[in-house]
């Protein structure tokens, strides 16, 4: 009987797990640092691809309005992201990073690349060939879905109209 390959998902999980134990020491310490929480860390990765209205961020987010607009709130006050009234819908309110945002995102991604180049440092020239590949096609393929150019496959289809039907 043949084996079944791995898991990817299960690999990229554990993939993630070696790379933070052997590395994840600085960045860690700058976002505890900065007093943010994963979540508002999430919402300023969001808003790095434009700005957002607070229902679409709840929605993106899977958070309640109130628990969004509260996290959105906590980002003004801290000066990382703009709110301002929505000219064409008054009751509307769009959310755009500000420079300070950016920043940190920018400041945040150096540290982590760097520990996972540090991490990664010690494959063989093969493994790290072979992972580049590999990464290389999984990536393209991942931001050909979420610019909308592929669909996504049948599963996801199914689990994302499930999540959208839920009140």
């Amino acid at each position: 009987m043949p084996s079944l390959p791995p898991d990817p998902a299960r690999l990229v999980q554990r993939l993630i797990a070696l790379v933070n134990r052997k590395s994840a020491g600085e960045s860690t310490a700058f976002m505890h640092a900065s007093g943010l929480t994963m979540p508002q860390i999430v919402v300023l990765y969001a808003l790095r691809r434009g700005e957002a209205s607070i229902t679409r961020l709840a929605k993106r987010l899977r958070m309640s309005l109130p628990a969004t607009s509260q996290l959105v709130d906590r980002l003004v006050t801290a000066r990382l992201v703009d709110r301002s009234e929505d000219a064409s819908d008054r009751r509307m309110r769009r959310v755009t990073i500000l420079p300070a945002g950016l920043r940190f995102l920018e400041e945040l991604g150096e540290m982590r690349l760097r520990e996972i180049e540090d991490a990664l440092g010690s494959l063989s020239p093969g493994s790290r060939s072979a992972l580049a590949l590999a990464l290389l096609r999984v990536v393209e393929e991942l931001e050909r879905e979420l610019d909308g150019l592929v669909a996504p496959p049948a599963h996801r289809r199914r689990r994302l109209a499930l999540v959208s039907r839920r009140p």
